[in-house]
């Protein structure tokens, strides 16, 4: 015995042998310690009962408690032979949230029913650890879905440029038929040559190259946001503009930039469909050794002065269940 446990401590799963009776553990190897940053002394005696709602949540852990009831109680119905010939194992790939106790992470979790000498059941719970497994999985679904994406994305690129093309014609003969009317004109000039800047970055998505970086003034950018949602979004939606004399120009893809303010007052107006306030405001700010540490797990990024553009709205907000999707393709 003392062999079999020394063999387990090399083991990387989490090992844990408890009685079915009672849950009392009788045995948990080094990485279950580590596991519930607990010694062996601590744990041996206490109850697993104590780990199942950190272990699993509420499905998994109903799933758990009913495989233990049904067969503790199929122990005492029938002699021991008819119960060994059925199912002793249960099995389920579970999300760990990280506490004060325990490491967060996915785990594998299995329940095998064991015999000792004795003839009581005991249970060895084992928890492998499949996280970086799993998220090296999403990665490959997520690059085959971007791949897929991009050809998409370059078909369609094609097609809007056929389709934006006699739009733009339209609108120049429109300015000299109604020369009156031509800051309505203008907007729509400036919308279509946003358009086909999009398209234009479709087709970079679609190659996999970068796109145009190029001295920008936020102001510009700013002004033609704040001229579009005005004059578009509804009238119970105020928009206010905050945009300072004297910021410095900086580089990046124009387009890119117009296209992320454009989706977020978009979103917010989305999300105010009884009305309400939509603000951009544009500053200097710094950035410190410290914060710049922080942002380099998202980021390289380094200490020093920024530009910072904030978009802030009074709508309803991003439920928890979705906000990790925010950046997911085509999600809305």
């Amino acid at each position: 015995l003392t062999k079999v446990m020394s063999v387990l401590d090399q083991f990387q799963d989490a090992v844990f042998i408890f009685n079915m009776h009672d849950y009392h553990i009788s045995y948990a190897n080094i990485a279950a310690c580590r596991l519930v940053h607990d010694s062996k002394e601590h744990l041996i005696g206490t109850s697993f009962k104590l780990f199942v709602d950190r272990f699993l949540d509420g499905q998994y852990s109903e799933q758990f408690e009913q495989f233990l009831a049904d067969y503790f109680a199929n122990f005492y119905r029938n002699n021991r032979d008819q119960v060994q010939s059925g199912d002793k194992s249960w099995e389920a790939r579970v999300q760990v949230n990280k506490g004060d106790a325990i490491d967060g992470g996915i785990y594998d979790v299995t329940l095998q029913v064991v015999y000792s000498q004795n003839g009581s059941p005991s249970v060895i719970a084992t928890l492998r650890d499949v996280t970086a497994q799993v998220m090296a999985g999403r990665a490959n679904r997520q690059g085959e879905r971007l791949e897929s994406l991009g050809r998409l994305a370059g078909g369609i690129a094609h097609d809007l440029n056929n389709a934006l093309a006699p739009i733009s014609l339209s609108v120049g003969s429109l300015k000299r038929l109604y020369p009156n009317n031509i800051e309505i004109l203008q907007l729509m000039d400036a919308s279509v040559k946003r358009a086909a800047d999009m398209v234009r970055q479709l087709l970079t998505f679609a190659k996999g190259s970068e796109g145009v970086r190029t001295p920008i003034d936020i102001h510009s950018v700013v002004d033609e946001i704040g001229a579009l949602v005005k004059g578009t979004f509804p009238k119970n939606i105020r928009t206010t503009i905050d945009c300072p004399l004297g910021l410095p120009i900086f580089i990046g893809d124009a387009t890119q930039v117009h296209q992320v303010l454009l989706n977020l007052s978009v979103n917010a107006r989305d999300a105010m469909p009884t009305g309400g306030s939509i603000s951009i405001k544009v500053f200097n700010t710094h950035i410190d050794d410290a914060f710049a540490a922080q942002l380099n797990a998202l980021e390289p990024v380094k200490s020093g002065s920024y530009l910072a553009i904030q978009v802030k709205d009074t709508g309803t907000g991003i439920t928890p269940d979705i906000i990790d999707k925010i950046f997911d393709p085509f999600f809305t």
